[in-house]
């Protein structure tokens, strides 16, 4: 039991689940950039072709 005023150990899992926190944040925002570059493809794919009546 910690005794007052007596600091907490640094634990290892916590520097863990922190290591896991920053890598899923890190999948996730190359995720939405790659979502978000097929949008843009795909949206500016005809754009230099004339429209035909």
């Amino acid at each position: 039991m910690l005794q007052p005023g007596q600091a907490r150990p640094q634990t290892y899992s916590g520097v863990i689940s922190m290591w896991y926190f920053t890598w899923v944040l890190g999948i996730a925002l190359a995720c939405g950039f790659g979502v978000m570059n097929a949008l843009w493809l795909e949206a500016t794919e005809n754009l230099d072709e004339e429209i035909k009546p």
